[in-house]
């Protein structure tokens, strides 16, 4: 499996449509699944990591399952990646994550992630290093 790593500034244009980087476009090919993620932001799926985390949200238990269900399957975009490298984003989507003019797209291991810019400082600005370390410890890493 190949991994997202990196972090990439970008802009979106008047049509809703973002660049997405190279490297994201490698692991991606033509298409991409893209969903809205419970921290604000969107994520961005390959065919195969879709695949994967639809079956971990219908081996859910029933009620569990059925309000993941209902919050990602509606709004998720099955979007074919442009000559250009581009995707076009729906309004429901870009409102969800408060996208504005300035985005960047993380690679986050499994997926990537579409923040606002804003967003996404303001999520760095909240994140504490004793307890993410103190998450390592314990896991081992």
């Amino acid at each position: 499996m190949t991994y997202f790593f990196g972090e990439y500034q970008q802009v979106i244009d008047a049509k809703n449509r973002i660049f997405i980087p190279a490297k994201f476009r490698e692991i991606l090919g033509e298409k991409a699944y893209i969903t809205r993620n419970v921290d604000g932001c969107l994520s961005i799926y390959t065919e195969e990591g879709w695949s994967a985390y639809c079956e971990k949200i219908l081996s859910l238990p029933s009620a569990e399952g059925s309000a993941l269900a209902r919050f990602i399957f509606p709004a998720t975009l099955d979007a074919k990646i442009d000559s250009q490298g581009r995707i076009v984003l729906s309004q429901q989507m870009k409102e969800y994550a408060g996208l504005e003019k300035e985005i960047c797209i993380i690679g986050v291991g499994d997926h990537a992630e579409i923040w606002d810019k804003a967003r996404r400082q303001a999520y760095i600005n909240n994140e504490k290093p004793e307890e993410l370390m103190a998450l390592m410890l314990r896991k081992q890493f």
